[in-house]
């Protein structure tokens, strides 16, 4: 049977019946899902990363095998297929370049000979730097100086006495051309393998160096398409990689979730899932009809007659047997055609570079082909993004279309050097046409032309700075932000009413607008019907500075937000018209975006905490302020040498947490950006904390959060990890018997207790940076000052808070 639809084999099933399973990866654990969890059983957490299967009664007895004869490794807690977060320093696309260019000129090369040593050296690197943890620059430079050297194995073998063994080839090759001495010498040593990686993969934060080598793989994905596609390797070397190599990869870091892998065990513990065979072992048809499976690499030969087998793994995609009605024309039709190296079909599609399918007569200038039918051609085209990976069937789209539409040739688009690449403050184009952010859009009010009036208020006889507060936080948070950002303007419970700020260092008058787009309840909405200003009186009436709040991210992509586009106008405008501007957070990252083209990255871990400054003390903003430790919470981040690279000064900065405030000019517009919450009450973070807990323990959320760094006292922290000991082992409890078991709600969190705790107090001086700022828009500043922190200019004592 084919693996899909699970229901043509699934309803047909009799208990006990011997199913005999072709695979042990994805489509495997899918096939088996659906004998077991599919037919009414169940799983418990039994404590200690264990599972125990109940069973319904209706599930078959189930037989795993393979041709490698090892299951496919578990995704490590938290992975999520990241972008850039792993620089390889050995297995470079230099490096591979410079394999592809021979003496006599490009030629194509032998993966196992040429590209595997690379990729080794590379999972082999990062172990060692992980396990190496505070010595970790020092372990890289040693290893990859030793490999340009000759002497890596010596080198490792020196650090595998500090650190531990670790081959990546081992791992690569688990099972190659191993023999067993019977059926259970083999099942058990699977059983010890699989267990021996998944209490790998549940080790959180990075913990694992086994895990950190194999993930590497993720990196170098971009790499491994360089060396492969487009017939980079020989003929020989392709059938090897196709057949081979390429599954070899995939069970190092294509895997399943860890709970899929502790299911497995479970199953093999219950007796209802069987590895007997060994790898690759032999399918035939025995004397009665039946299929057989025998082993073929076990001393003491062992075989099975099965009711029935599912074959569950894909095929790849052939054009010569397509079952696409539109395939099948353009084939007969002889546009398309297979892939062949010196006239030998190879399966897959005959591509060129540019996305063009080759046919009889040559390239179809008028097709695009990308996705899954060119697997093969090319490499990794197979998988469902992790949010905010690098979708490669997504990339390729768009330089489709952008071709279709003649704007803009197509080609081989190296990934990482168009994240790399960026627009120039002042509008230099210095990126390639594929990765460009949106210039002004059409309908940005005043964009151009002469500046519209701009209005004052006049107060005790001096003018007032009139600040437009844009609240674009979430309902829950709407009111203290709101709160908040006042506070730090100076105003007090019976200014507020007034809405002014009278005293130093001057007046302050506080409009309040909001973003549509953003979904409100039927109270926050009377609220902004009552107390807040439409934006059209924002475009007619220009402030002297703006304050653009953070919000909560709903997608993975800034620009798939609700509210987006209303965002972009309000930058845009603000850039050409307003001559101080504050964006906070997820605004700051948008106007980064926006005026720098700098993407911002997803965190494998959401930043929370309280994190020392180190901070330019000669800086205006930093008048006054004699240390200084800030808030954090976010899941994205901008890189600290990429903002700098960009032009922006960065005033206050941590080396747990990244840049925390920076500045610089946006046309004619100052901004000052805050990638961290200076605006933050005592207890902010841990509200949020807690609105994080009951979203784990409702389901809305995979993982628990992390407590706050450097936010709380001892018991303060320990009263928290004990609380998450307990809703952690009540959320598996549930999860484990279909939501059944008692579940507490977020309604015990310890708020009172906690708050006790709470350590940092950063309001007077985050006081003292917003004063300094109003200072500056009323009485103007420097433009540009345009040097960069000097390590002697950084405050006395300022570092970094333990994470």
């Amino acid at each position: 049977a084919s693996p899909y639809p699970v229901e043509s084999y699934l309803n047909n099933l009799r208990p006990g019946q011997r199913v005999a399973i072709e695979g042990m990866g994805l489509v495997a654990l899918d096939v088996v899902t659906a004998m077991t969890i599919g037919l009414g059983g169940r799983y418990t957490d039994e404590g200690d990363g264990r599972l125990r299967y109940h069973a319904s009664g209706r599930e078959p007895q189930m037989y795993m095998f393979s041709r490698g004869g090892y299951p496919y490794c578990a995704k490590s807690f938290g992975a999520n297929d990241p972008v850039g977060a792993y620089e390889p320093a050995i297995c470079t696309p230099e490096a591979v370049r410079a394999l592809k260019q021979g003496e006599a000129g490009p030629r194509r090369i032998d993966a196992r000979r040429d590209l595997l040593p690379l990729v080794f050296a590379e999972m082999e690197l990062c172990y060692y730097m992980t396990a190496a943890h505070d010595q970790a620059a020092q372990v890289q430079q040693m290893l990859v100086g030793a490999f340009e050297m000759g002497c890596f194995e010596q080198v490792k073998a020196v650090l595998a006495e500090r650190y531990g063994h670790f081959c990546a080839s081992d791992h690569f090759f688990a099972g190659d051309g191993a023999r067993f001495s019977d059926a259970q010498s083999y099942a058990t040593a699977v059983y010890d393998y699989v267990a021996r990686d998944v209490a790998s993969a549940l080790l959180t934060g990075g913990a694992s160096p086994l895990k950190a080598a194999l993930e590497t793989l993720r990196a170098l994905r971009d790499t491994l398409r360089l060396a492969v596609e487009f017939k980079g390797l020989t003929h020989a070397s392709h059938v090897d990689f196709q057949d081979h190599l390429r599954g070899r990869f995939a069970r190092l870091v294509a895997g399943p979730p860890a709970f899929r892998n502790q299911q497995l065990l479970a199953l093999m513990d219950a007796g209802l899932l069987q590895l007997p065979f060994g790898p690759a072992p032999e399918v035939a048809r025995g004397d009665d009809g039946r299929t057989v499976v025998r082993s073929s690499s076990l001393d003491r030969p062992h075989q099975v007659e099965v009711d029935l087998l599912v074959r569950a793994h894909l095929e790849l995609p052939s054009v010569a047997r397509a079952s696409s009605p539109l395939l099948a024309n353009l084939v007969e039709r002889a546009r398309v055609r297979p892939l062949d190296f010196d006239g030998v079909p190879a399966g897959s599609i005959d591509i060129t570079e540019d996305f063009h399918p080759v046919g009889a007569a040559g390239p179809q200038e008028r097709l695009w082909v990308f996705g899954v039918v060119t697997e093969g051609a090319r490499y990794f085209t197979l998988y469902v993004p992790s949010p905010k990976s690098r979708s490669r069937a997504f990339v390729d789209a768009g330089i489709c279309a952008r071709a279709v539409l003649g704007l803009g040739e197509p080609g081989v688009v190296d990934l990482r050097a168009r994240d790399a690449a960026r627009l120039a403050p002042g509008g230099t184009e210095s990126r390639s046409p594929g990765l460009q952010p949106p210039g002004p859009p059409a309908h940005a009010p005043h964009v151009q032309g002469a500046q519209p009036r701009r209005t004052g208020a006049l107060l005790a006889g001096r003018r007032a700075i009139r600040v437009a507060l844009v609240n674009n936080m979430a309902d829950a948070a709407f009111g203290e932000t709101e709160r908040q950002w006042e506070a730090l303007f100076g105003l007090g419970p019976r200014a507020r009413a007034l809405g002014v700020a009278r005293g130093e260092p001057c007046p302050v008058v506080i409009e309040r607008y909001s973003l549509p787009g953003i979904e409100r309840s039927a109270e926050v909405r009377s609220l902004i019907a009552r107390d807040y200003r439409p934006l059209d009186e924002l475009w007619a009436s220009p402030p002297d500075a703006m304050v653009v709040t953070g919000a909560e991210p709903r997608t993975p992509e800034l620009t798939q937000e609700a509210y987006w586009p209303a965002l972009e106008r309000l930058l845009w405008w603000g850039r050409s018209v307003v001559p101080h501007v504050v964006a906070s957070c997820l605004s700051a990252h948008a106007a980064l975006w926006l005026f720098a083209g700098l993407p911002r990255r997803l965190l494998a871990h959401k930043c929370s905490g309280v994190f020392a400054q180190a901070f330019d003390v000669s800086h205006p903003l930093m008048s006054g302020v004699e240390s200084l430790a800030l808030p954090h919470s976010r899941f994205n981040e901008i890189p600290v040498a990429e903002l700098a690279e960009a032009g922006y000064e960065i005033v206050a900065r941590s080396d747990a947490a990244g840049w925390t405030v920076a500045t610089g000019y946006a046309g004619q517009c100052r901004l000052l950006l805050l990638q961290g919450h200076p605006e933050y009450t005592r207890l902010t973070l841990l509200r949020e904390y807690r609105r994080d807990v009951r979203r784990y323990m409702a389901g809305e959320q995979g993982s628990y959060p992390r407590i706050p760094a450097g936010y709380l006292g001892p018991s303060g922290r320990a009263v928290l990890e004990q609380l998450e000991a307990t809703l952690t082992r009540a959320r598996r409890g549930a999860d484990r018997s279909g939501g059944d078991g008692p579940v507490p709600r977020g309604e015990v969190f310890p708020l009172d207790e906690v708050a006790a705790t709470v350590e940092p107090d950063w309001a007077r001086p985050s006081a003292t940076m917003l004063g300094n700022w109003l200072r500056c828009v009323a009485g103007g500043d420097e433009r540009g000052r345009g040097r960069a922190m000097a390590a002697g200019e950084l405050a006395p004592g300022a570092g970094s808070l333990p994470d």
